[in-house]
């Protein structure tokens, strides 16, 4: 269901944007808003950010899987307003990270061309798991939340 093309994939995206962002919004006020996720969590979290850049400041990406949905997806970073701080990172080990990895050097590329602020970041050896996107995050909030261009 996360992915574009999913039955529920749409309703998904607008419960957070209408219900999840406006309830935390309304207790925790915030300047700057960021999503997050893993495999297809990260091609939902891409969708999140890049359906609505009025509610999301941009989004740290661990090994985005999007499925058949790729193209939609380059589609809305192409659309990206500009600014904003897009991270992802994407291991090379196994097939299954090695098929994808392309879409997500052209994700990034594509919000560069916006004017996005941008990092990418290839983990040499690094496969399809929880722990290699555990090793990802520290490094992935001290560049979000870091001033530096």
């Amino acid at each position: 269901e996360y992915l574009i093309g999913g039955s529920r994939n749409a309703a998904a995206r607008h419960w957070v944007w209408e219900q999840v962002v406006p309830y935390v919004e309304e207790r925790w006020p915030s300047a700057q808003r960021w999503v997050a996720g893993g495999s297809n969590g990260a091609s939902m979290a891409a969708q999140l950010a890049l359906g609505r850049p009025d509610l999301f400041t941009g989004a740290a990406l661990y090994s985005p899987w999007h499925g058949a949905g790729l193209d939609e997806v380059l589609g809305l970073a192409e659309r990206w307003p500009g600014g904003g701080r897009f991270y992802v990172s994407h291991g090379n080990f196994g097939r299954g990270e090695q098929g994808t990895l392309e879409g997500s050097r052209q994700l990034i590329q594509r919000l560069a061309g916006t004017g996005a602020t941008t990092h990418f970041l290839e983990r040499e050896g690094h496969g399809h798991n929880l722990h290699a996107w555990g090793l990802s995050w520290p490094d992935a909030l001290r560049w979000l939340l870091s001033e530096r261009k």
